[in-house]
């Protein structure tokens, strides 16, 4: 009788399963540009161009980046933020947009030219990421059909790294990783409302009613949001039948000039480069907890302190970990002020990805820095040297420069670490963390990451 019972519990949740799990009705639909029932949105609008994406990963190809592409251009129209212009498959229309002539509107004349191109690779592609199963065939030689089901779950996953490009100078404005994941389990209330709405792309059919399809519509309702987060607000400038509303700031698409420590000499120097972010944290309230701001993480507060000039004022105080939310860096000088003292060790995690768990660390002790490689749950040092800090009202200054396979770290303008490492597999771009490795909590101000690609 046990036996009967069991056999019937494991027929149940087959059955339960595999109808969680079975095809749906495919639905075919059209967006044209101009309806006018996208406006739940009614604010201007940035003019975009969706260039095809490129595949970086091992099992993508031409074709899934030319669909990634196209389901992202179906999601940014249905957003209502922005007219998307028609650009296909030609990646050189970056250049070729400066030939289009003057943005005329859609009444007629040249074709009109874009403000940000969108382009993007896929980086990770994963149909089959993980999970589990349960052969039950055995269990149920009799039942028809069910004989050799494997009940279990299906995991995909899907990253992808978007660039958005001022197509009058070719200057990155900005570069945000987004992923998707899904399981076979989760099958309703995925992408943020795209699912059944964004039609699969060229390439992508073998995915239909699949975890990966899920997958996919997450990746692209993230990409969505992200975009019309990073797009700076001066170029939302458009009225809903595409006439210019104000014009475009020449600031926007203007380099930054600052000055850097020179790595080959130790001394200060001017270069123009990319986007500069800063963060004081004085924005923030006494004692509010992360995630805030650009900042996710958890066990980091801001607190009040006397800062490195003598004044009062806001800094955070590090118990945790906190990493810079749709922001990668892969050639990049970053530069802050940690507090001196105790085995106040600061941790500063770059290039890191997290499907896999990969990446570097330097590690700023009391009178030592480290630089580690990791992955997973390994790790190996590379590098190592001493310090004794300039102690100036209980700070001092840390900072290291990424450029391709050199790593530069420094202390107070003094160079301690110069190496090369000659991994590919790390020379990519990643996010960007912080964090307590050991005991004891510590403070950290005046963050600033300088973008030198």
């Amino acid at each position: 009788m046990r036996r009967s019972i069991a056999v019937l519990s494991v027929f149940i949740l087959s059955a339960v399963f595999v109808a969680g799990c079975g095809g749906t009705a495919t639905t075919v639909r059209t967006t044209p540009q101009n309806i006018n029932a996208i406006a739940s949105y009614k604010g201007k609008k940035a003019r975009i161009a969706v260039l095809s994406f490129k595949c970086k990963a091992a099992k993508c190809n031409g074709r899934i980046g030319s669909g990634i592409s196209e389901m992202l251009q179906d999601a940014l129209m249905q957003s209502g933020k922005f007219i998307v212009l028609e650009r296909g498959d030609e990646i050189s229309a970056i250049q070729s947009e400066r030939s289009f002539g003057a943005p005329v509107g859609p009444a007629g004349g040249p074709l009109e030219r874009a403000d940000i191109a969108v382009t993007g690779a896929i980086v990770a592609f994963e149909p089959n990421a993980g999970g589990f199963g349960i052969g039950v065939g055995g269990l149920l030689p009799k039942v028809p059909f069910l004989g050799g089901v494997k009940v279990g779950t299906k995991e995909a996953y899907i990253a992808a790294i978007i660039k958005l490009v001022d197509v009058r100078t070719g200057r990155i404005l900005s570069s945000t990783r987004v992923e998707g994941k899904a399981s076979s389990f989760s099958v309703g209330g995925l992408g943020g409302g795209l699912f059944g709405k964004v039609p699969l792309g060229v390439g992508l059919e073998e995915y239909k009613n699949t975890p990966m399809e899920k997958a996919i519509m997450v990746m692209i309702d993230n990409a969505v949001k992200a975009i019309a987060q990073n797009i700076p607000e001066d170029y939302y400038r458009y009225s809903s039948g595409g006439e210019s509303v104000q014009p475009l700031k020449p600031s926007s698409a203007q380099s930054v000039s600052v000055t850097q420590t020179s790595a080959s000499q130790g001394s200060a120097g001017t270069m123009s480069i990319g986007k500069v972010f800063t963060e004081d944290f004085e924005k923030y309230g006494l004692g509010q907890m992360a995630p805030f701001g650009p900042w996710q993480g958890k066990n980091v507060k801001v607190v009040q302190a006397v800062q490195m000039d003598g004044r009062i004022g806001k800094v955070a105080e590090l118990k945790g970990k906190i990493c810079l939310a749709r922001r990668i860096y892969k050639d990049f000088q970053i530069t802050l002020n940690k507090e001196i003292g105790g085995y106040k060790d600061l941790g500063i995690i770059f290039r890191a990805s997290e499907s896999p768990s990969a990446g570097y660390e330097a590690v700023f002790g009391p009178d030592w820095v480290r630089i580690f490689k990791f992955a997973g749950d390994s790790n190996v040092k590379i590098a190592e040297n001493r310090f004794k800090p300039r102690n100036v009202n209980g700070w001092y200054t840390v900072s290291f420069k990424v450029k391709g396979n050199r790593i530069e770290a420094f202390v107070d303008d003094k160079k301690l670490i110069d190496i090369t490492d000659n991994d590919p597999a790390l020379n990519r771009p990643g996010f960007i963390c912080l964090r307590r490795p050991y005991d004891d909590p510590f403070k950290i101000d005046n963050v600033e990451i300088v973008d030198l690609q």
